[in-house]
């Protein structure tokens, strides 16, 4: 499988079909146009065969089933198949994206149900419109009352649109971005660029519970 690292300096998880193996081979593929390749750390999760399975499932406290609600946003571009709602309801593809009307930056903010612990966030760019539109540059912020300036950032990512999938029928992993453990109620995400499209675009954003 092919990873593409493009992002703020945090660690980057990807996730693939659990597979049994014993070697690994890392093929280092392409750097930003430097003379040399650079990397920090290469990590694989997961557990020894001869363990049970010990993995914990991680919750994603942000999804709409959970009790996750978007409160408000910036734009977007209609109330129905392109709604601020579609980026926590689970799925992909037709009528289940986001869209921003023009690529100006904007956001949108989001309640949990409960104070949680937030561990990890992850996007999926992918929308059934031109890799051109998916999002690019995010930042999230959170708070646990929810005015304005109490808002902390806990990073800001980029998105990769994997131009070598065909988008209008494979849909993408997430990009998973582990953080420093936070305590939230309220999620802001900022939107702040895309590819060149005309459209700011995002199929989903995920926010993962952890400890702290």
């Amino acid at each position: 499988t092919d990873f593409a690292l493009d992002a703020e300096p945090v660690e980057q998880s990807y996730s693939f079909d659990p597979k049994l193996v014993r070697w690994v081979r890392l093929v280092l593929k392409s750097n930003h146009g430097g003379p040399l390749f650079e990397l920090g750390e290469v990590k694989l999760i997961g557990r020894y065969a001869d363990e049970g399975p010990t993995d914990v499932a991680l919750v994603n406290v942000l999804a709409a089933q959970n009790g996750g609600k978007v409160v408000s946003f910036s734009r977007q571009y209609n109330d129905s198949s392109w709604a601020a709602r579609n980026l926590i309801d689970g799925k992909l593809g037709q009528g289940h994206g986001f869209a921003m009307a023009g690529a100006e930056p904007g956001e949108v903010n989001f309640a949990l149900p409960t104070e949680a612990t937030i561990a990890y966030v992850a996007f999926n760019p992918f929308t059934t419109e031109s890799p051109n539109t998916w999002v690019k540059d995010v930042e999230v912020l959170v708070s646990s009352e929810g005015t304005e300036g109490e808002f902390t950032s806990v990073g800001r990512f980029t998105v990769h649109n994997w131009r070598h999938i065909d988008a209008a029928s494979k849909p993408l992993p997430d990009q998973r971005f582990a953080i420093e453990p936070v305590k939230a109620r309220f999620i802001k995400l900022r939107l702040l660029s895309n590819h060149g499209g005309d459209y700011i675009e995002l199929g989903e954003f995920k926010a993962y519970q952890g400890s702290q």
